[in-house]
């Protein structure tokens, strides 16, 4: 379960002071799908690389129609980056975010936390809170992850005031390999 007060957040492209940028504009993928997703308790680290594939496939679809092959050779750049080192990364979300409590005590906590998530962030859809639980009770990690993407105002986004601050940069670009850029410190 969330802990009790505890707010989702993203960083965008990149961590541990590395950040990532393309030509293609990843960002809110980054951000509202796959840095919530490591921070949704419950969900799996599977799963977050799956959605986080598919936000970028859509993005792409949406977006780059006339460059779709080379947007989703960057999405996918994307992916495996974090499938192959995102396991820390997610392990400390969901440390940091998540509280074990026991089967029997869980769905209370879930209506407790739904009805919580909706005074704060959107209180005039508070009603929705009983009927989507009913509709998501067996796959709750998922309704918590789809009303921060929803209800982007509830995700505390933490964006570097000088990209120079980031001591290397890693730039994915269309059919080549990608550049990496060291600041000086």
């Amino acid at each position: 379960m969330t802990k009790q007060g505890y707010q989702a957040y993203g960083n965008g492209c990149g961590t541990a002071g590395i950040k990532v940028s393309s030509e293609f504009d990843f960002e809110d993928c980054c951000t509202y799908t796959h840095d919530v997703c490591y921070v949704t308790c419950g969900m799996p680290k599977s799963k977050c690389e799956s959605l986080f594939g598919d936000c970028m496939k859509d993005y792409c679809k949406k977006n780059h129609p006339d460059r779709l092959p080379d947007c989703n050779s960057n999405g996918q750049m994307y992916t495996m980056g974090t499938t192959l080192m995102g396991g820390k990364y997610y392990k400390e979300g969901q440390d940091e975010a998540c509280d074990c409590v026991p089967d029997a005590e869980a769905p209370a906590r879930q209506k407790e936390e739904l009805q919580s998530f909706y005074k704060k962030w959107q209180p005039d859809q508070i009603s929705k809170a009983d009927s989507l639980y009913k509709k998501y009770k067996d796959n709750f990690p998922r309704l918590r992850m789809m009303l921060n993407q929803k209800y982007k105002h509830s995700v505390k986004v933490i964006k570097s005031d000088d990209d120079s601050e980031s001591p290397m940069k890693l730039n994915v670009q269309s059919g080549s390999k990608p550049e990496v850029k060291h600041t000086e410190l």
